[in-house]
Order: C-alpha cells, then structure tokens, then sequence
C-alpha cells in the first residue's frame, strides 16, 4: 500500500534526509493531472479501509457481548475475554485513526493541487513530506 509521504516523496523533488540538503532547489514542475489521480486513488484506499476497520471493530464488539454471556456462570474464562478483545479493539481504532488522519491530509492536498499556483504546491509538499 502507497503512503501518502511516499507519495509526496516523488513529486517533492528531493528525499528527505536527517541532515542539511545539499545542491539547489528542485526545479521540476509538478504533474498535477498525475498527482491528482494518484491522490484521489490513494484517498479512496483509505475510505475502503477505514470501512474495513469500522467493520472489524463492531464485530469485535458483537463478539465480546456474546462470549461475556455465554461465559456469563463461568467466572474464571469471563476473566480472560476482556483483555484478548480490548487489546484487538485498540488496536483496530489506533489504524482506524491514523487511516482517518491520512485521508484527511490526502483530501487537503487534493484540494491544495486543484487552487494553487505551481510555487505554493512545491512549498506545501515539501513541508508535508517533513512532517507526515
């Protein structure tokens, strides 16, 4: 699955590196046909698994309610359930956040691509790259 800040990556002009950058500034334009269609492939692999992991927790859920009343007279397995669920459910919603959190910036760049000259985008994309 492609990142958003691999993506980013390849229209920024230069990786990103731990140190100072050395040579010029990139002066490539920037494909916005390309990168747009790229975004909004990308945007909507999110959509599809931030989906998937709505999905995954509400059974996750349906499960715990139904093993906690089936175990209902049997204190010692009810003892294991929650921690096997909640550590699978918090897990589910950790991705689900971070898949949200990406869309988001994916839809905020796609916006960007469509409304700003070529210097804005590089200048947005390069600061994406540094922070995502």
């Amino acid at each position: 699955m492609q990142s958003l800040r691999k993506l980013l990556q390849q229209y920024s002009g230069s990786p990103v590196t731990m140190g100072a950058r050395k040579g010029g500034t990139a002066t490539r334009r920037i494909d916005r046909e390309a990168l747009q269609r790229e975004l909004t492939n990308l945007s909507q692999k999110n959509e599809k698994y931030f989906l998937i992991g709505i999905a995954m927790a509400v059974v996750l859920f349906i499960a715990l309610v139904l093993v906690a009343f089936i175990q209902c007279g049997k204190a010692d397995s009810l003892k294991a359930v929650p921690p096997i669920f909640g550590g699978s459910a918090t897990l589910v919603v950790w991705k689900m956040f971070r898949t949200w959190r990406e869309k988001n910036y994916t839809d905020c760049v796609l916006a960007f691509v469509r409304n700003v000259d070529d210097d804005t985008l590089k200048t947005i994309i390069g600061i994406l790259v540094k922070k995502i």
